[in-house]
């Protein structure tokens, strides 16, 4: 009927604007190596694209709606002061900082990354996982977490190693479910937003030793997990500032 008109309507919309992002993605990768500045042209794109994003829904006034709001309104105690997702962008440095890029580099980097965190964070949290729990909750939590994890695999084109993709994919579903239930419990995402962005930059500066990074990636699945069932546990009501 027209509920499920609207419902699949907003699926293909959440679809489609992940596909347009990965599709913008590609090519300006392609781009990059053509101009010979390693991430110059992705990073651009990825900085339009957030400019594109916050401007549709702001003229569409669904900032709010999609967790877009102020964190005066939580309670932090309840929350346990944000210090999960404090230290999840703190365990990629556990093994020490090492620095083999340049400053330019570096630079670029770090504003890419804080781009990934906003972008990932409202094309899946926001219109996928929103668009699915109008149908149902336990499932929005679980496609968002996992395609959000399986998003990962492109890795392998890229010629990353098999073991290693895994044990990303496992972290990453872990951390989509931390996301997922956080905006569930609170309807904001700013906090999904900063943790990713800032834990995507600390990755940059992390070990390069293939161990220390499972380790890194079994740290970082464990608090993930274990944020994600103590949200998931959470008075939706405790969650509000006592007023």
């Amino acid at each position: 009927g027209e509920m499920s008109r609207e419902y699949k309507a907003k699926i293909s919309f959440a679809i489609i604007w992940l596909v347009v992002y990965l599709i913008g993605l590609l090519i300006s990768n392609i781009l990059s190596d053509l101009v010979e500045i390693p991430n110059l042209c992705t990073t651009i794109y990825r900085i339009l694209f957030v400019l594109i994003l916050f401007i549709y829904m702001q003229k569409k006034k669904v900032l709010s709606y999609y967790g877009i709001c102020s964190l005066k309104m939580l309670n932090s105690k309840a929350l346990l002061y944000y210090i999960p997702l404090g230290l999840l962008v703190i365990v990629p440095l556990v093994f020490g900082v090492e620095i083999s890029l340049s400053w330019g580099q570096i630079l670029l980097l770090s504003i890419s990354a804080l781009c990934i965190g906003f972008i990932e964070e409202i094309l899946m949290r926001g219109f996928l996982f929103k668009a699915l729990l109008e149908r149902d909750k336990v499932l929005a939590i679980v496609i968002s977490s996992f395609s959000f994890g399986l998003i990962h695999i492109v890795n392998l084109f890229g010629g990353a190693d098999i073991l290693y993709t895994l044990a990303q994919i496992i972290f990453t579903c872990a951390f989509g479910f931390a996301c997922a239930m956080f905006l569930y419990k609170t309807n904001n995402i700013i906090p999904c937003i900063l943790c990713h962005g800032l834990l995507d930059l600390c990755a940059l500066f992390s070990t390069e030793d293939t161990n220390e990074m499972f380790m890194i990636f079994g740290l970082l699945a464990i608090i993930s997990l274990a944020y994600g069932i103590y949200l998931l546990r959470m008075n939706k009501k405790k969650v509000k500032q006592i007023a």
